[in-house]
């Protein structure tokens, strides 16, 4: 059995993955590499070896940039963020839970108990959090830190896939995976672990989309649906919404693309015009029908996203019962608009580190890790160049995605995000409006490729177009750069000499100043080089990459590694060693902390209870109110009725009146016991004493005097699911005084069991297998055709008896 002790937080001390480890999966590769290069391998499946030489460049770039997490001692993120104090007390928790052999329903250490599977954000039915929980025993924060790292490969993987399906070459496509992966969006965001795991997904949901449509590929849909739902139970729900929109639009502009035709247009205008009856809807369903290839890519897309909602159901069901209940049912749009990008911050896209380098040294507005969008100067000039070099509706769809995500990431600086709130449904819910950088980020990576695509042209290959908009760029480049020499650095200089203080802002404006004259310079280098013809081929794809690269990863590579320490906060083991020794004593108690010494979900980590924990918007609304009015008088029966016991405080603080020191740790740390306390269970109206213990995470036992009678009052939040059984009896779960829980029971009462299972939770699970047979069953259909129709063409393509080969 998993234990809480076996789970303490334990800082890394060496490298998060073996050397011997990276070298067993190099060799590995290599030779898997020099099998695809064998002749016969490549004559019978050509694009495997070139596939498998884009995961190789694509790892090694994952393991360029993060070198300091895998080869030293240093940790992530830096300051610990969500990442240290939020999602590795949960996830060690539901490790535990799922290696002692239960799904994690109810989580019976915050909050006097709040639904665990049913919060979205814990991403509980996971499937790589599901793999990790059972290879890491115990679950410590270095298996978190793998986790949240390789979703950066996923990503480079799925930005690859996406720019292939749109058409971009290999190398362009593998530019657009590196910039997507390592641009500032997805590195600020790195300790928000459940976002980072549903944004992962979303490039390959979105290459599913357009090979689905282009390709006609079932393959693709049925790849796709498992994406979407990888995306889904993920855990983010305003990413989640964000990423559902744009793919909705690229579903429409794709199947716009490839089959708007007159008929389609006059069914479509049956289909709307005033007036219309059963005899018009049936007549414009027929002229879009007859548009055979457009019917059949609805078929898929429509695939895509049914068979995702069945296979998320067990997640999603009990979600959406939670979600109504919640502290954050709606936002004003103050509240909504809060991170947003203010037009000062937009300097971040030329001068990454201009307020500040990493999320503890930040002093511009709000903080930079809800609105850094460092994509890399020369990202911006391959995006333009993409976006121009030639007029195409997909680079359009992809430059209007950009523009509508800098406009919305403003949020109240521009119309977009207002209306977007007022109008579309689910955003009166989203706050954050720079998260959108994800898409402006996606969509510059992408255009980038095509602007690599358009400068691998031979000299004789471009266009009259390209070869005008390679010798503009040239002296754009130079111009800018003239500019940023002869204006800015200067004044800063100036500004820096009168001051004669070397830490002060100016110094850092300065710095951002001359690297961006030196990606300009390099640039324009190589730029030039191109455009007088002397780098072709090879040359200039290492010349390119180089220069993008560098520019890119210089700004966001320092961002998150850090050797200090993340997770001192937990670690308080003397402490935690009398909790536990007065828990196994005394029976179930709570306590409320009140230093910010203790992290406020330790009692998660170990197997305590707290009355409260870190802040959870999607904690039970009822009960918050209920808690938020019992801690403003801690004599009130309101605050006893919850089962505190002790108040974590520290030697800086003094205790609440009435209160006695009961303990003093070495590190600072001091316990104050409540001069009284009700227990986890008592009689109402009577003084008789009950047991109770504690099961399982979700499950309780009570055992009641003999003879009596009245009710029982269990303190433990109320939510439904709960189902209590008096004597094998089962019995309704009353709520108690608004908040908690109460059972009535008969004269002849002795044991109560309490159990925790979500609601309708196995209809969920058998809509979900049914979702699993519907794939199965799609997939075994589309192989055997494919299968068939392999068949068809070799034997169409044999000799025939006799003939001279």
């Amino acid at each position: 059995m998993v234990t809480a002790e076996s789970a303490l937080a334990l800082e890394r001390t060496g490298p998060l993955v073996a050397p011997v480890t990276l070298l067993i999966g190099g060799l590995a590769f290599g030779a898997l590499l020099a099998l695809a290069a064998h002749q016969r391998v490549r004559v019978r499946y050509p694009a495997l070896l070139p596939e498998l030489t884009v995961v190789a460049v694509l790892a090694a770039l994952h393991l360029l940039f993060f070198w300091q997490p895998y080869r030293s001692e240093a940790r992530v993120p830096k300051g610990g963020g969500d990442l240290a104090s939020f999602f590795y007390p949960m996830h060690a928790f539901a490790a535990r839970e799922v290696q002692d052999g239960r799904l994690p329903y109810w989580n019976p250490h915050l909050f006097s108990g709040a639904p665990h599977l049913a919060n979205f954000q814990t991403a509980t039915l996971y499937p790589p959090n599901l793999v990790a929980y059972l290879l890491a025993r115990p679950f410590e924060y270095a298996a978190l830190e793998q986790l949240a790292l390789l979703h950066y490969l996923l990503v480079s993987w799925g930005v690859y896939l996406l720019a292939r399906a749109l058409g971009i070459g290999r190398p362009g496509a593998v530019l657009a995976g590196a910039i997507c992966a390592y641009s500032g969006f997805f590195v600020a965001h790195l300790g928000h672990y459940s976002m980072l795991a549903t944004a992962s997904w979303m490039p390959l949901v979105y290459a599913a989309i357009v090979a689905s449509v282009r390709r006609a590929s079932w393959l693709a849909a049925l790849g796709g649906a498992l994406a979407l739902t990888c995306a889904v139970l993920g855990g983010h729900q305003p990413i989640l919404l964000m990423s559902l929109t744009l793919a909705v639009a690229l579903a429409g502009f794709e199947l716009w693309r490839r089959h708007w035709c007159a008929e389609a247009g006059h069914g479509l205008r049956e289909l709307v015009r005033p007036g219309w009856d059963l005899r018009s809807l049936r007549d414009g369903v027929a002229r879009i029908r007859r548009c055979s290839p457009l019917w059949g890519d609805v078929r898929r897309l429509a695939f895509i996203a049914v068979a995702a909602l069945l296979l998320s159901l067990p997640v999603l069901g009990p979600s959406f019962e939670l979600t109504g209940r919640t502290i954050r049912g709606s936002l004003s749009y103050r509240d909504a608009s809060s991170f947003s990008v203010e037009p000062t911050a937009l300097l971040h896209l030329v001068t990454p580190t201009v307020f500040g380098s990493n999320p503890t040294d930040y002093w511009g507005p709000f903080s930079n890790t809800e609105i850094w969008g460092y994509a890399g100067v020369l990202t911006l000039f391959l995006a333009a160049l993409g976006a121009l070099a030639l007029r195409s509706r997909t680079r359009m769809f992809w430059v209007v995605v950009a523009a509508l995500g800098l406009l919305y990431v403003v949020g109240p600086f521009a119309a977009l995000h207002g209306w977007v709130y007022a109008f579309l449904p689910g955003f009166d819910r989203v706050r954050a409006a720079g998260r959108a950088y994800m898409f402006v980020n996606l969509a510059l990576a992408l255009l980038a490729g095509f602007g690599l695509q358009a400068l691998m042209r031979d000299a004789g290959g471009r266009t009259v177009r390209e070869r005008l908009l390679l010798a503009r760029g040239v002296w754009v480049l130079g111009a800018t750069l003239v500019f940023v020499l002869a204006v800015p650095v200067p004044l800063m200089a100036a500004r820096i000499l009168g001051v004669n203080d070397p830490g002060n802002r100016p110094v850092i404006a300065l710095d951002n100043l001359l690297l961006l004259a030196l990606w300009l310079a390099l640039g324009l280098g190589v730029l030039l080089a191109i455009w007088r013809g002397a780098l072709r081929g090879g040359a200039l794809l290492v010349a390119v990459f180089a220069v993008v690269l560098l520019d890119l990863f210089a700004a966001t590579a320092p961002f998150n590694p850090t050797t200090s320490r993340l997770l001192g906060g937990f670690q308080h083991p003397e402490s935690i060693a009398f909790l536990r020794e007065r828990q196994a004593q005394d029976g179930p108690f709570r306590i409320e902390v009140l230093t910010p010494r203790w992290q406020p979900n330790l009692a998660l980590l170990a197997g305590l209870d707290d009355i409260g924990g870190l802040f959870d918007p999607l904690a039970p609304a009822q009960y918050e109110r209920y808690r938020a009015a019992a801690v403003a008088d801690r004599s009130s029966a309101a605050y006893h009725d919850l089962n505190a016991r002790f108040i974590i405080g520290d030697d800086e603080l003094s205790p609440p009146a009435g209160y006695r020191e009961a303990f003093r740790a070495p590190d600072g740390i001091v316990i104050w016991e409540a001069p009284e306390w009700r227990p986890r269970a008592w009689l109402e109206g009577a003084d008789a004493a009950v047991a109770v213990t504690v099961t399982s995470s979700a499950a309780l036992e009570i055992v009641v005097p003999e003879g009596a009678a009245g009710r029982l009052v269990v303190s433990q939040a109320d939510y439904p699911g709960w189902r209590a059984t008096v004597d094998g009896r089962e019995t309704p779960v009353e709520t108690y005084d608004g908040a908690l829980q109460a059972i009535t029971l008969p004269a002849d009462a002795r044991v109560v069991e309490l159990r925790f299972a979500p609601n309708r939770f196995g209809v969920w699970l058998v809509l979900a297998l049914g979702g699993v047979l519907c794939w199965l069953a799609v997939a075994a259909y589309q192989g055997r055709r494919a299968w068939q129709g392999r068949r068809q063409r070799v034997s169409s393509e044999a000799p025939e008896e006799g003939a001279t080969v």
